[in-house]
């Protein structure tokens, strides 16, 4: 009958653009009213200028629009954003390759060490004594007899632990020994402070666990150098990819704001108008004019990637 081996661990921007911002330039040819002077009297102050709305819309606008967009910086930002991604990519493929190669490494480690420890404890003396208490403990299961199970059972644990342990020691100790021991340290180290009973099991098991070196696999190894370095690269480049994307948008927003010659507020302004007109919402639509409108349909599929 097999012996129940010790347990081990498993292989492992923004659409519209922000209104009322700094004042600039009024759009279109907004004339100032100047009032005559008046000798001896003081200059009255120029009224204010009208602000630019969906009424002042106009078909060389939309125009504008339309062939700004068409010369829009967006699809090269975009593509320097993907020539990034491509290298990250390429990065964590290299980190992957090596992660498969140590991760074979680490299965062939294990059933080197397994067969090596069945070896040994086939010629352990005290493999008759752990297989008459298997036999009996299976006999007590079958009879439902729990309590005469539990009593076996605590002699028959240790007894196949201490069988383990010093199988694993004669292959090298890398496996459950390696695990063992590091919980003894711990266990003492933690009791200083004052931890005890399971939680000082739990803590010291999952201390030495997270350490390859003593998580009880035979084999297991951390991250190589060269892993760490292909991982560092990957997350630097992703991060460019990232920054170049989120920055496409707002430089083409800028772009073409500059081409249609609009300040701030007035590019918020046409947007608004324009996606109003798309969306046929209707106090945008009726304060436009209806070439204005047409326009706006007749550019529609452009002017959905120029205004998004």
């Amino acid at each position: 009958m097999p012996i129940r081996r010790l347990a081990s661990t498993a292989l492992a921007a923004a659409l519209i653009a922000t209104l009322g911002a700094t004042a600039s330039a009024q759009f279109g040819n907004i004339l100032k009213k100047a009032k005559p002077s008046v000798p001896g009297a003081k200059a009255a102050a120029d009224p204010p200028q009208q602000s630019f709305s969906c009424e002042q819309l106009d078909e060389s606008l939309i125009d504008k629009a339309v062939k700004a967009h068409q010369n829009s910086i967006y699809d090269s930002e975009v593509a320097k954003a993907n020539a990034k991604r491509a290298q990250a990519d390429a990065k964590k493929a290299q980190a992957d390759a090596l992660r498969t190669k140590s991760a074979q490494s680490t299965v062939g480690a294990m059933m080197q060490n397994a067969d090596c420890k069945d070896a040994k404890k086939e010629k352990d003396p005290r493999m008759k004594e752990a297989r008459r208490l298997e036999d009996l403990l299976a006999a007590a299961n079958d009879r439902g007899d729990e309590a005469k199970a539990a009593e076996i059972s605590r002699k028959l644990d240790p007894l196949n632990e201490a069988i383990e342990i010093d199988a694993d020691r004669a292959c090298g100790g890398k496996g459950s020994a390696a695990l063992h021991d590091c919980m003894e340290k711990k266990k003492a180290e933690l009791s200083k402070q004052g931890l005890a009973g399971p939680m000082l099991q739990i803590q010291a098991q999952g201390e030495c666990m997270s350490d390859p070196s003593t998580s009880g696999v035979a084999g297991m190894t951390g991250p190589s150098d060269e892993e760490k370095k292909l991982d560092a690269e990957y997350d630097a480049l992703m991060k460019e990819y990232q920054d170049l994307m989120s920055n496409a948008k707002e430089k083409a927003d800028k772009a073409q704001q500059d081409a249609m010659g609009l300040g701030d507020r007035e590019y918020g302004v046409f947007l608004e108008c324009v996606i109003g007109v798309l969306r046929k919402d209707p106090e945008m639509t009726s304060r436009t004019t209806p070439q204005v409108r047409e326009a706006i349909r007749k550019y529609a599929d452009v002017l959905e990637k120029a205004v998004h």
